[in-house]
């Protein structure tokens, strides 16, 4: 007759049998001495910013597709038939639209800038000493450095992505940071081209094929951010509350 026993746990990090809340090494054998420094828990509010972030980033993407609609309507026929229209020429109709969408959007992106930033601050300063490349301070400031806000914060996003979501699957990330590269430098070329230029120098065409582009690359940028938020957000507040691994005292 032979007698069932239960297979040890792998050599790995557990919870702490003795000291709830810390985390210790069991070799696979038997515990060990080493214990890893205690991970500071998710602000009270982590939760409900994560939330307001999700819905200010999606308020900031319907101004987008706005502007999409708007732009998509200019380079239809129905734009064509209307050309010489005075509810289309400035200050029209179609001006008024673009203007008010286009000041909401910038409203809306500064509130998103600020709860995003509270909202990643909590995130990288809830990991594990070693986890995370950078301090929490500087997950925040490398969005407002110089020439380091091209690649650092995609470097912090991928340290937290790593740490609470998935080491190998690594795309929406990746497009989401490549999609916010293109549109900044689009952006930026398409405005200093229209401050630059005469009203005569591009056609109520050619104007609305680019800025049907740019709203085209920002609605999606903004739709993978949104799902980068809810699972980041979702995972570290799941961590936050799993229950402690049952192993052999």
């Amino acid at each position: 007759m032979t007698e069932n026993t239960v297979p040890l746990p792998p050599a790995g990090w557990f919870p702490d049998p003795e000291v709830p809340g810390q985390m210790r090494w069991w070799d696979g054998v038997q515990w060990q001495a080493s214990r890893a420094p205690q991970r500071r828990p998710l602000g009270k509010d982590f939760g409900r910013l994560g939330r307001a972030l999700v819905i200010l980033l999606g308020l900031h993407g319907a101004f987008y597709l706005v502007t999409f609609g708007l732009y998509t309507w200019g380079v239809s026929p129905l734009a064509d038939a209307c050309d010489g229209a005075t509810w289309i020429q400035s200050p029209g109709i179609f001006d008024v639209i673009e203007l008010s969408a286009g000041v909401l959007s910038w409203i809306s992106l500064l509130a998103c800038i600020v709860v995003w930033c509270l909202w990643q601050f909590q995130l990288a300063q809830s990991t594990l000493r070693g986890s995370v490349r950078r301090s929490p301070g500087m997950h925040v400031g490398s969005w407002f450095i110089p020439i380091v806000f091209w690649w650092f914060p995609y470097q912090n996003m991928k340290d937290l992505w790593q740490v609470y979501v998935s080491r190998v699957n690594l795309s929406p990330l990746g497009w989401w940071w490549t999609l916010w590269l293109v549109a900044n430098f689009f952006s930026n070329g398409f405005g200093r081209f229209l401050w630059r230029s005469d009203d005569d120098d591009l056609s109520f065409h050619a104007y609305n094929v680019l800025g049907l582009i740019e709203s085209a690359m920002w609605l999606v940028c903004t739709a993978f951010a949104i799902r980068i938020v809810q699972r980041l957000t979702r995972r570290a507040l799941a961590r936050e509350g799993e229950d402690a691994t049952a192993l052999p005292a």
